[in-house]
C-alpha cells in the first residue's frame, strides 16, 4: 500500500524491549512506528514522507477542497503522534492503522463543517448592522481577494485580524490543533495577498496583517 522498499534502510535499525522479538512479523512501516513509540523523531520523519503522498490522495477523496485536505493531513500525523502508543503490530498493518486515523480525522472534519455550515446559515438571516464607511474601491478589492481563497481560510483570517482573536481560540473553535489554525491563517493571507496583488491599486491590507501576526 505504501512504498515499503523507501523505509528498509531505517527499520532495520532495531528498536526495544519486547517489539524487537517481534520485527521478524512486523513490515517496514510497522518497525518505523514502533521506533516512533520510543519518541525517535527521524522515523517519524521517514513515515511522514513513505505515507503523506498516498493519505493526502486519500483526503482528497473524502473532502472538497485541497486545503480542506492538507488540513487533514496535518492533523492526521498529529494524532499519530499522538497516539503512537496504541499501535499494536499483532492487531494489524501499519498502513491499515494510519489509515484509520485519516479516516477518522476526515469524518471528524465534515462534522465540523456541516455544523459550521449551520451556523453561518443561522446567522445569514440577522439584520446587517452599520459598519464605518470606507474607501468604496478598495473594499471591491478586498471582497474580490478574499473571495478566492477558502472559506476556511476566510474565516480564520477575519477571527485572527478583524476580532482580534488568539490562534489558540482559532482552533478551539475550528477542533484543529493550534499549529493547525495558525498554518491555515498563514496560508490564506499568502494567498490574499498574491490575489490582492492581481487586483488593483495595492495589497497593503495583507501586508499589514501579515505583519500583525508575525
Amino acid at each position: 500500500m505504501f512504498d515499503e522498499v523507501s523505509a528498509r534502510d531505517d527499520a532495520d535499525t532495531p528498536v526495544d524491549g519486547d517489539s524487537a522479538s517481534r520485527q521478524p512479523d512486523v513490515d517496514p512501516l510497522g518497525l518505523l512506528l514502533l521506533r516512533v513509540r520510543h519518541g525517535d523523531q527521524r522515523a517519524f520523519k521517514r513515515v511522514y514522507d513513505m505515507t503523506a503522498p498516498r493519505l493526502l490522495s486519500k483526503a482528497l477523496s473524502i473532502l472538497s477542497t485541497r486545503d480542506t485536505a492538507e488540513d487533514v493531513l496535518q492533523e492526521t500525523y498529529v494524532r499519530i503522534w499522538r497516539n503512537i502508543a496504541q499501535f499494536d503490530p499483532a492487531r494489524g498493518s501499519a498502513a491499515t492503522w494510519i489509515l484509520r486515523i485519516l479516516r477518522n480525522a476526515a469524518i471528524d472534519r465534515l462534522r465540523h463543517d456541516r455544523t459550521i455550515a449551520r451556523y453561518q446559515t443561522t446567522t445569514d438571516a440577522l439584520p446587517d448592522l452599520p459598519i464605518a464607511p470606507e474607501p468604496v474601491t478598495d473594499r471591491i478589492d478586498l471582497d474580490r481577494a478574499l473571495a478566492r481563497i477558502s472559506p476556511e481560510q476566510r474565516a480564520s483570517i477575519c477571527r485572527v485580524v478583524v476580532h482580534g482573536w488568539t490562534h489558540d481560540e482559532v482552533g478551539k473553535l475550528d477542533g484543529v490543533p493550534t499549529p493547525t489554525a495558525k498554518a491555515r491563517v498563514q496560508r490564506g493571507l499568502r494567498r490574499l495577498h498574491a490575489a490582492l496583488t492581481d487586483l488593483p491599486p495595492d495589497a497593503r491590507v495583507a501586508n499589514a496583517a501579515e505583519k500583525a501576526l508575525a
